[in-house]
């Protein structure tokens, strides 16, 4: 990244053409810091779009007691970041809990131009033919609709999950004999670590990669999502893309989060909330939408019309390119 900055510093001080607006991703720090104060010096408009409290969020991986000494040792990160925020026109973010983050981090000043915009992906992916081939293969590997309770996630498995509770739950399945599976797609730095800890447990399958068309055949067998992420404020103050994609399957959410997601899922009756503070494990939680139809179906139509209403493609980016042409009208204007 200090590479890629230094590169775009020398190339930039030969660039005489300017753009109308700019949108800058964040992180990278260190390009962004370079971008937002070069554009920001030719009065040039810019929305920074922060996805990651970078440098914060790795003080998260160093115990307390050194926490001083990281934040020493980032301090030259942390003050590119503040500048790249206070030179940005606006911040967009994936919610307004990051956005109200970066005033605060920086000191920065809020802004008339600072919104939110999720981190949603386009529908309509899928053929019919490559949804077929799909359901076939799920078919073929016994996951199948046949009155089994089915939990969905998919992901890179990460440090920053927590499967504990998940462990937990399908260990209390086979107590109990409940038809119970997890399914856990996907493959990651943790893998190894993942599947060690659930050895010896039936109900959790790990298929591996899978691509969208059996993403979306997938859900269409299970009851819920899991969005198993650790309570620390880079996810507290954000709405995860791992949320989104939940509603946008209409599967209900089973979640620890606190802050935005948990009252996304509060407001909305899009799903459960377990873990400390809600008197609930995730266990309990597939207990309730399984002895209640009713009610996981409703919070499965819940989940679809949040999506259509707040975090559809086509209306997200709509909206973000509606933003980014009025920054450059406002500026033109001005200037005239």
């Amino acid at each position: 990244h200090a590479q890629l900055a230094y590169n775009l510093k020398q190339i930039l001080r030969q660039e005489k053409d300017l753009p109308d607006v700019a949108f800058i991703g964040y992180p990278p720090i260190e390009t962004a810091a370079v971008s937002t104060r070069w554009l920001s010096m030719r009065g040039v408009p810019t929305l920074l779009d922060v996805k990651d409290q970078w440098p914060l969020l790795f003080l998260e991986a160093i115990p307390n007691f050194f926490r001083p000494l990281g934040s020493l040792v980032l301090w030259p990160y942390a003050h590119l970041a503040k500048s790249a925020m206070k030179n940005a026109t606006g911040i967009s973010a994936m919610a307004k809990g990051y956005i109200d983050w970066t005033i605060q981090f920086s000191g920065r000043v809020p802004s008339l131009w600072d919104k939110v915009f999720p981190l949603t992906s386009p529908a309509g992916q899928v053929s019919e033919e490559e949804l077929t081939e799909a359901e076939k293969w799920w078919d073929e590997r016994g996951v199948i609709n046949d009155g089994k309770v089915r939990i969905f996630f998919v992901s890179t498995f990460m440090s920053v999950f927590d499967f504990v509770p998940v462990r937990d739950a399908a260990v209390m399945a086979i107590h109990e004999n409940i038809p119970l599976e997890f399914i856990l797609a996907g493959d990651g730095g943790s893998a190894k670590d993942l599947r060690k800890m659930m050895e010896g447990l039936p109900n959790v399958n790990f298929p591996g990669w899978i691509d969208r068309p059996k993403i979306e055949a997938l859900a269409e067998r299970c009851h819920a999502a899991i969005a198993p992420y650790k309570n620390i404020q880079n996810f507290t103050l954000n709405i995860p893309n791992k949320i989104i994609d939940a509603l946008s399957l209409g599967l209900p959410i089973l979640c620890p989060l606190e802050g935005e997601v948990a009252s996304l899922i509060e407001e909305y009756d899009v799903g459960l909330r377990y873990g400390p503070g809600t008197g609930r494990t995730l266990y309990d939680c597939i207990k309730i939408l399984k002895d209640d139809p009713e009610l996981q179906k409703r919070m499965s139509q819940n989940a679809r019309t949040l999506y259509e209403k707040r975090f559809f493609y086509e209306k997200v980016y709509g909206g973000l390119v509606k933003h980014l042409e009025e920054m450059a009208i406002y500026r033109h204007y001005k200037h005239e």
